[in-house]
């Protein structure tokens, strides 16, 4: 678990330095990264530890926390969603975006398609307070994502309540309660 929150001396290279640490820990199981309100001014040292996660391909749990950093883009983003197809064995996945205010619809569409794809995923939390308003595109996805989730055993989504309209909330809980495992569920 490594914490960056509120480091303002951790600079762009920093973080590439730290994303080539990735290299020499295939075996690594799980990863808790946390760079809420991160002061990085650039997102170049990002891509490249995003990036890096394929280098882990045995990791099961992944927890990466982005809450309130105002640079995190679609590139970095696009590439989250990439390494994510190489994370096949995942079963926890924890990712928090809240307040990210450049994350556009299309971000997360990509983002949830590749969530889609992880066949064990179990637990699934994701945080999209304060970020792009869910479209239609992206509410579909998620709709998606959740029919082919169902081994979930514990789900939490957070979106801004402007997202959701009634219609929306009916049909989203309608598949959810089709996810006949779920244990835990949280929607906020």
């Amino acid at each position: 678990s490594i914490n960056l929150g509120y480091c303002d001396r951790i600079t762009d290279k920093g973080v590439v330095e730290l994303s080539y640490a990735f290299r020499n820990l295939s075996a690594l199981r799980q990863l808790s990264l946390d760079f809420w309100n991160f002061k990085s001014q650039k997102d170049e040292g990002m891509k490249s530890l995003v990036s890096s996660l394929k280098q882990t391909p045995f990791l099961d749990t992944l927890n990466l926390n982005f809450s309130k950093w105002d640079l995190l883009t679609s590139n970095t983003l696009a590439r989250l969603s990439k390494s994510l197809y190489a994370l096949s064995s995942l079963n926890c996945l924890s990712l928090d975006f809240y307040e990210c205010s450049l994350i556009k619809d299309s971000d997360i569409v990509a983002l949830l398609t590749a969530i889609g794809r992880l066949q064990f995923l179990k637990r699934l939390k994701l945080n999209f307070s304060g970020t792009a308003k869910l479209n239609h595109g992206g509410f579909n996805t998620l709709l998606n994502l959740l029919q082919s989730s169902k081994n979930l055993a514990s789900l939490g989504l957070e979106f801004d309540g402007r997202t959701f309209k009634s219609i929306r909330i009916s049909k989203m809980m309608e598949i959810i309660g089709q996810i006949t495992g779920l244990k835990n569920l949280s929607l906020t």
